[in-house]
């Protein structure tokens, strides 16, 4: 099992907190979002870690987990993030990927490891109360898919 994190994004709409670092070591709590996930992954074994970074990625300083920069993060997006680690994808490990600046619940990283399907993903069903409180028209900026029939389609 590899986890990739990707957390290569500037995340200007956090500042002041980001002048300095980049979102994922931005602290909830008394400690940086990523911390909070790398402790999940500790807890169910998973070491195989690696972290693409962009925007100031040199602040990440974690121990046991590999670092993938990104250094034209700020013209491209999280898609080409994930492709600066292509060389991971070697079809013999599973990898979970997520990103850097979300802080989730043990028991919906579990969720993820029990799923018996080739391809699983999260959905908070209620995103858009939390949007709405971000912005007056949530879409702009959500990431978004479609289900129909149990399926992304």
């Amino acid at each position: 099992m590899k986890i990739i994190v990707l957390a290569a994004g500037e995340g200007s709409r956090l500042r002041p907190y980001t002048n300095n670092k980049p979102k994922c070591m931005v602290s909830i709590f008394g400690k940086p979002i990523l911390g909070y996930q790398l402790e999940i992954f500790k807890n169910f074994g998973i070491n195989d870690i690696t972290v693409i970074g962009g925007y100031r990625c040199t602040s990440i300083k974690y121990t046991n987990i590999n670092i993938i920069e990104n250094s034209k993060y700020k013209e491209t997006n999280m898609v080409y993030s994930l492709m600066c680690a292509r060389k991971l994808f070697d079809g013999k490990n599973d990898i979970i990927i997520t990103y850097g600046d979300i802080s989730y619940e043990e028991r919906i990283f579990e969720s993820i490891l029990n799923s018996h399907f080739d391809f699983s993903l999260t959905i908070d069903n209620n995103w858009k109360k939390l949007w709405k409180l971000r912005m007056s028209n949530p879409l702009e900026d959500a990431e978004t898919l479609k289900i129909l029939d149990g399926k992304i389609v």
